[in-house]
């Protein structure tokens, strides 16, 4: 089983507005694509109430970094109070409280090519604390950056972006 380590836990980011749903859901899929990262929708899942509803949805990006370390990075996005306004030139835009959180972790052994018996357990903890410790600081370091990138660039996107 892989050993998961969290890098950036809970980085979260509140709005209660009008916003462009697509282009904001284009923005995080792009960005992902840019830094090589594969794009998955892990879930959708949207609650009617009478006169709005509630959207919550779940990004997770991974990217191996080679062929014993890889980066997660997952983005949950959660609508409350959704409701389609016309925005300019007869846009369709969203108005509701948005709750953005992104969460980092750095998983080593993903192909659990040392699991197989005791003894390599035990020699891939060896590995990890001696051997790779340091390389493995610069992975952390990295992926925290791109962690706090993705959030920036959300985060100057709503902020922006005024309807």
């Amino acid at each position: 089983m892989p050993e998961t380590d969290m890098v950036v836990r809970d980085l979260k980011l509140n709005v209660d507005g009008i916003f462009d749903f697509k282009e904001l859901y284009n923005l995080i899929k792009g960005w992902y694509n840019l830094h090589k990262f594969d794009f998955y929708e892990k879930n959708y899942k949207e609650v009617l109430k009478e006169e709005s509803k509630d959207i919550k949805i779940e990004f997770s990006g991974e990217r191996n970094i080679d062929y014993y370390v890889k980066y997660l990075l997952d983005i949950g996005i959660k609508i409350n109070d959704h409701k389609i306004v016309k925005g300019p030139n007869n846009k369709n835009l969203v108005q509701g409280n948005l709750s953005i959180s992104f969460q980092s972790k750095l998983q080593t052994d993903f192909q659990a090519s040392w699991e197989g018996k005791p003894l390599l357990k035990f020699t891939r903890g060896l590995y990890d604390k001696f051997v790779r410790s340091d390389r493995f600081d610069v992975y952390k370091k990295e992926l925290k950056e791109q962690s706090y990138e993705i959030f920036n660039e959300v985060k100057a996107y709503l902020n922006l972006h005024k309807f």
